[in-house]
């Protein structure tokens, strides 16, 4: 947020949300996210932020935050949670890669569409389920958090984003959308 928070306080006019500390930020980022901006229009827009230090190429849409199905005591006490491609009500999702400063902007809702509403190449409903599921293995974390991998030139050719360079706040700026 070091780096995105100077960029997300641009456009937003200084009107500008983050719930990153005190006693209400698990519960908003759960539900609307990690901010909420004043767009240019002058509405409100919620903000759901995932960072990556090095570029892949691809994104890491998070199907389970814990997924905790291999014991049954730990089941019990904790149970599971769905990750925040399901949970999040957010409006857009901001996916940020340190390494190159590539922030790729979403419209949740239509990312979200094209994940769990459209057509499968295997026949199931959403597109997400074409791409294995697999274990965050990236960082050491009690939590079994489980997500999808899908190549960013897949979700430009089929659900668009806009591109970004925080860092270089308005200098650079491109649309790539379908």
């Amino acid at each position: 947020m070091a780096v995105l928070a100077p960029f997300l306080e641009e456009r937003a006019n200084g009107k500008l949300v983050l719930f990153d500390k005190g006693a209400l930020a698990k519960a908003m980022q759960e539900s609307v996210g990690d901010a909420i901006f004043t767009a240019y229009d002058g509405s409100a827009r919620s903000v759901e932020v995932k960072t990556e230090e090095r570029f892949t190429g691809n994104v890491f849409l998070e199907t389970w935050s814990n997924r905790n199905l291999v014991n049954r005591e730990s089941y019990v006490c904790r149970g599971n949670n769905p990750g925040w491609m399901l949970k999040s009500s957010s409006e857009l999702l901001f996916y940020y890669f340190l390494g190159n400063d590539h922030l790729y902007v979403f419209d949740f809702l239509r990312l979200k569409r094209w994940a769990f509403a459209s057509p499968s190449s295997l026949g199931f409903d959403g597109r997400l389920s074409d791409f294995r599921e697999v274990p965050q293995s990236r960082y050491s974390q009690l939590n079994d958090t489980r997500g999808r991998i899908v190549p960013l030139e897949i979700l430009r050719k089929e659900v668009g984003y806009r591109l970004f360079y925080p860092t270089q706040l308005h200098l650079f700026e491109r649309e790539v959308q379908l």
